[in-house]
């Protein structure tokens, strides 16, 4: 992932399981939304980064979800909507 990627929704049609890999050097307002159209599930994973889930979840639930990734502080990143 990187800075052309933020504010962009970004459509993975992947049969097999993408990764979506959260650099630190993204910008401070970095995000971005996720939509899994492919049945191939999108991991998220980082180096220098912390990323955080309500339910430590890092991927998508299924085809057809929705994931929006918002980058909150430095090195902090919320993967919200449809997870798993």
């Amino acid at each position: 992932m990187s800075y052309v990627d933020d504010g962009k929704l970004i459509n993975m049609t992947s049969g097999s399981a993408s990764v979506a890999f959260i650099t630190s050097g993204l910008s401070s307002t970095f995000n971005a939304m996720f939509y899994q159209s492919g049945s191939g599930a999108i991991v998220f994973t980082g180096s220098g980064v912390v990323l955080r889930n309500r339910s430590s979840q890092t991927g998508s639930a299924g085809q057809y979800a929705v994931v929006t990734l918002l980058r909150v502080s430095n090195g902090d990143f919320v993967l919200g909507g449809d997870t798993a």
